[in-house]
């Protein structure tokens, strides 16, 4: 959904909450009513959002996201409602996206993400749009999947200077995220803390424990690392040097009964390829293996 292409060049960003599981929220046994999930289909779907997108159809989206999505950039909050309207309504002229690198990693019984780099061939406000890592959170309903939650990072040389800060006014996020405090909330957001921590320290055997079976990472940079040995190798490999971390304005949202997302603001006092390491907006999705959450995926975008 290139809707967010447009946000990133902007450097806004999404993240809608609700109290309730979104409309269509399935359990296990409905997941048992339908074809498992394929890199080929989900990426169908994508593709089909993508050319919605570039054609301004937002009535095809009606259909296409549970009434609870949510997408996310950089710190604004955007509903399905906005969503819609931002598709109907973009300035760009674009000719036409291609699709590579797709990874299916498997979340919960009725969740799985697809996360792919796309070449836009386009402009948005007559800049050339650069290739991006996009990633979707689908829900099974029934025997159809339906878009829950995307995000976008933009791809950048991690040693390059970082932009200059502008004082424009319609850079910053208009509406920050808020904390939660309800117990789920609280759970996890305790547990990214020491997804954190286990980064800092290069934690392998503690990242092993908090983590799950299937997992992938894309960082600040569109850096993407597609299964867990590659994510994990990262972490415990990474080039900074970290003096002390933290997770705060947490919330979250329950998606299934075994798959909820978590978005929140991620600092790090340090320095990362000689760069001191500015705050992050992180959406993470944990799925529940057995009675404990796990870590399945998480992407980092910048935070101003």
């Amino acid at each position: 959904m290139k809707s967010l292409c447009v946000i990133v060049l902007t450097a806004v960003s999404a993240a809608f909450f609700g109290c309730e599981a979104p409309a269509g929220n399935t359990d296990t046994a409905n997941a048992n009513t339908a074809r498992p999930p394929t890199v080929e289909s989900l990426k169908a779907l994508e593709t089909t959002a993508f050319d919605a997108y570039k054609n301004k159809d937002g009535n095809y989206f009606e259909a296409f996201l549970t009434d609870k999505f949510f997408a996310s950039a950089s710190g604004q909050r955007l509903d399905k409602r906005a969503m819609i309207k931002m598709i109907a309504e973009h300035k760009c002229d674009i000719k036409s996206f291609s699709f590579g690198d797709e990874k299916l990693t498997n979340v919960g019984a009725a969740t799985a993400i697809i996360t792919m780099k796309v070449t836009p061939d386009g402009t948005c406000e007559g800049k050339q749009i650069a290739p991006f890592i996009s990633a979707s959170l689908y829900v099974r309903n029934n025997t159809e999947w339906k878009g829950a939650w995307h995000g976008e990072v933009s791809i950048v040389d991690p040693k390059a200077p970082p932009p200059a800060k502008t004082n424009d006014k319609d850079d910053k996020p208009k509406e920050p995220i808020r904390s939660m405090p309800d117990s789920e909330t609280r759970e996890l957001a305790a547990i990214e803390r020491s997804v954190w921590e286990g980064w800092m320290n290069r934690d392998g055997k503690n990242l092993d424990s908090l983590t799950a079976r299937e997992l992938a990472f894309v960082n600040i940079f569109g850096g993407y690392f597609t299964n867990r040995t590659d994510t994990l190798k990262n972490w415990t490999e990474n080039p900074c040097e970290i003096k002390s971390v933290d997770v705060a304005d947490a919330g979250s949202v329950s998606v299934t009964t075994d798959t909820s997302i978590l978005v929140h603001k991620g600092t790090a006092n340090g320095t990362c390829f000689g760069q001191e390491v500015g705050p992050v907006l992180g959406t993470s999705i944990y799925v529940k293996d057995a009675s404990a959450w796990k870590l399945a995926f998480t992407m980092n975008m910048p935070a101003s």
